[in-house]
């Protein structure tokens, strides 16, 4: 619980201001996200990259590819969305449409099958 003694100690402007800072701190709260708990831990999801079932922790897929090993030039990526090196084709299951997006904006998300990564900037896994 809140203390605001100090805010609460008299007049109309201590009062305006102590209704305003429960206001804030009560906006401030919705906002947040609860805390995890320990047993939940990360999201794992199933992607297929390459051919091969990986199983990922939620992420967007350049953070993942990174995690594998299998960026070939960092230096050559911007990492924000900028560059367009990052571009991959993926399919949302097997019977989905083949998108092309680039792998810095775009999350992974269950069933994903990565069907093209540029050779001159990934690994083969």
């Amino acid at each position: 619980m809140r203390d605001f003694s100090l805010l609460q100690a008299g007049g109309r402007r201590e009062k305006a201001l102590s209704l305003y800072f429960l206001s804030f701190y009560d906006r401030l709260e919705e906002r947040m996200e609860p805390t995890p708990s320990p047993q939940s831990g990360p999201v794992t999801l199933q992607i297929t990259l390459q051919g091969k079932v990986c199983h990922v922790q939620e992420d967007n897929l350049i953070w993942i590819f990174q995690e594998m090993g299998l960026i070939r030039f960092s230096n050559k990526f911007c990492w924000n969305g900028e560059c367009k090196n990052c571009t991959v084709s993926f399919k949302l299951g097997p019977e989905g449409e083949t998108v092309t997006e680039r792998a810095c904006r775009t999350p992974a998300q269950e069933g994903m099958i990565i069907t093209e990564m540029p050779s001159p900037f990934y690994k083969k896994l």
